[in-house]
């Protein structure tokens, strides 16, 4: 039964992974586009769809590189973790058809790139943002950075600095400094998506919810909608606690249970070694496997107790 107050219309029963997706979608960051420019390396750009979306995002620009490295046995799905099948991804063959759509869209134009008048990420005072402005935040490739085509339409050119002997970060971990940086700076880009965008968000998303909630969202038209009844029965992205907000996120790490169970073995074999009270090495088995065969081969690892 709903609480007092509450809208009648709010269900206890609503599945979690639509309130986690209806609340996904309150608070993407839809005045803010990251284009990839020519990136090489597929399993950059894996890491860079995951840092995106992780980070908030929905729009995602990608201009093919003619140098594209093929990709190696690991895998770019375990990479970018499924993050692509929430982002609405559209791809280029030139830089100069980017161009064109980035002016006609109206989007200002922020480079990652240092030289004359860049502005250190660092600065504590952001340049003012009109109050509709768009963004374009363009990420060059790794070798040579930013193209020549999307350096001359650039209003902006941000930077990190760095105090290290590395003269570089990796694609995806720039990426995501910059990308934090701006979203701290201008809060009001997360305001979420209007109803257009809303909309064709959603139907992308649908095949990836699952095929058994369909029913729920076809009884309920209007559950994704910015002026839905369920907006106000947010799920922990909503919490006003910051200890609830961080006790409810997960950082959806994971394990293989193939290493997990070894991970048991050997504390098991650990601590009947430590019970027996044996002062010599214990040895405890490992398995590995080859990637260029496929071949496992067992070794032994001591253990000093």
């Amino acid at each position: 039964m709903p609480k007092k107050n509450e809208d009648p219309s709010f269900r206890m029963d609503t599945p979690r992974r639509l309130l986690r997706a209806r609340d996904v979608l309150n608070r993407r960051a839809t005045r803010i586009i990251v284009v990839l420019d020519q990136v090489a390396d597929p399993h950059n750009i894996a890491a860079c769809l995951r840092t995106v979306e992780a980070l908030g995002l929905q729009y995602v620009w990608i201009i093919r590189s003619i140098i594209e490295k093929r990709p190696t046995k690991r895998s770019i799905a375990c990479i970018a973790k499924g993050a692509e099948c929430w982002l609405t991804i559209r791809r280029f063959d030139t830089a100069e058809e980017c161009v064109a759509q980035l002016e006609s869209d109206g989007y200002s134009v922020w480079i990652c790139a240092d030289g004359e008048n860049a502005l250190t990420l660092t600065t504590p005072t952001p340049p003012s943002l009109a109050e509709n402005e768009q963004i374009a935040l363009v990420v060059g490739r790794e070798t040579d950075g930013v193209s020549l085509p999307l350096q001359k339409i650039a209003q902006k050119r941000v930077f990190i600095p760095l105090s290290g002997f590395s003269a570089s970060l990796n694609l995806s971990v720039a990426t995501a400094l910059v990308l934090q940086r701006l979203l701290d700076w201008y809060p009001t880009l997360r305001k979420g998506p209007n109803e257009t965008q809303r909309n064709n968000i959603v139907q992308a998303w649908k095949q990836h919810l699952g095929m058994n909630l369909v029913p729920f969202m076809e009884q309920h038209p209007n559950f994704f909608s910015s002026s839905s009844s369920f907006s106000s029965h947010g799920d922990h992205l909503n919490s006003t606690s910051t200890g609830d907000f961080a006790a409810r996120v997960s950082c959806g790490s994971w394990a293989p249970k193939a290493l997990l169970r070894r991970e048991e073995e050997q504390r098991s074999q650990w601590q009947a070694c430590q019970a027996a009270g044996e002062e010599k090495l214990c040895s405890v088995e490992e398995e590995d496997t080859d990637e260029k065969n496929g071949r496992k081969s067992k070794r032994s690892r001591a253990i000093n107790t």
